[in-house]
């Protein structure tokens, strides 16, 4: 976007309302990926893992494998039964941790998903 905008310097506006609309777009298609996929959430045995991230009490979930950690356990399960079982005392999700896809949000946002995904099948 900045090339082209340096080669047109009038076309600016447009470009970056372009590049705003792919934006959203990519960001849109990404939640609603996850949202109707299967996610792997940081784990301890059998129980998934609340820990503290900046002071607040959150589950940790990765959408690819090769974004979680090496040696970090973790069960794969429907993002929708993240959401059905969320469980007392998280206060946050946080997506992707350390990757470029990262991203957080408190707890009570998820209802919200519950709402627009499909029911978990199991």
């Amino acid at each position: 976007a900045t090339l082209m905008e340096l080669e047109d310097p009038a076309n600016a506006e447009v470009i970056d309302a372009a590049v705003e609309q792919e934006l959203v777009d990519y960001v849109d298609e990404s939640i609603t990926g996850l949202i109707r996929e299967n996610v792997l959430v940081v784990s301890e045995g059998s129980a998934w893992r609340i820990r503290p991230v900046d002071g607040v009490p959150t589950i940790e979930v990765y959408s690819r494998a090769d974004f979680v950690p090496a040696g970090t356990p973790t069960v794969e399960v429907p993002f929708t039964r993240v959401v059905e079982n969320w469980p007392a005392g998280a206060e946050q999700l946080s997506v992707n941790p350390d990757t470029p896809l990262a991203f957080a949000m408190p707890g009570e946002v998820l209802d919200a998903f519950a709402a627009i995904a499909p029911p978990d099948p199991a």
